[in-house]
């Protein structure tokens, strides 16, 4: 909502001084009553252009739990048919949102090895193990 929002405001050039009334036009009687009962006691009117946003943005895209997110990306374990490189690159993409910093080369070696359906001690295993090597 507050991106297509944004794109009316950049496409159509609307002044700074008359994009709060523009959010509050396109939001909705239902994202209008979000944001009142959010910012109670205060009104919208009081708030400025940019602290709206925020607001709404906090309500409805709000910043995942990082413990739910590695959870997730702990359980993840390769399904029947997935080759190594999907799914480690399912992995990856659950790794985005874990936070993991200094630790994500190691995090992601380390699931991937538990997690793969059948650890062949192999030349396919070390060639797998290439793609994560830390």
């Amino acid at each position: 909502m507050t991106s297509d929002v944004k794109k009316i405001i950049e496409i159509f050039a609307v002044p700074e001084d008359k994009r709060f009334a523009y959010l509050l036009h396109y939001m909705g009687s239902e994202a209008y009553d979000i944001v009142c009962d959010k910012i109670s006691p205060e009104k919208p009117s009081e708030k400025s252009y940019e602290e709206l946003i925020s607001v709404i943005k906090s309500h409805y895209s709000p910043e995942p739990l990082e413990i739910a997110e590695i959870f997730r990306f702990l359980q993840r374990k390769q399904h029947e048919g997935e080759s190594a490189l999907e799914y480690l690159t399912a992995l990856q993409r659950l790794a985005t949102t874990c936070k993991f910093g200094d630790y994500l080369k190691k995090a992601l070696r380390n699931q991937f090895v538990f997690g793969l359906m059948q650890l062949n001690y192999t030349v396919g295993m070390h060639q797998e193990m290439s793609i994560v090597s830390v």
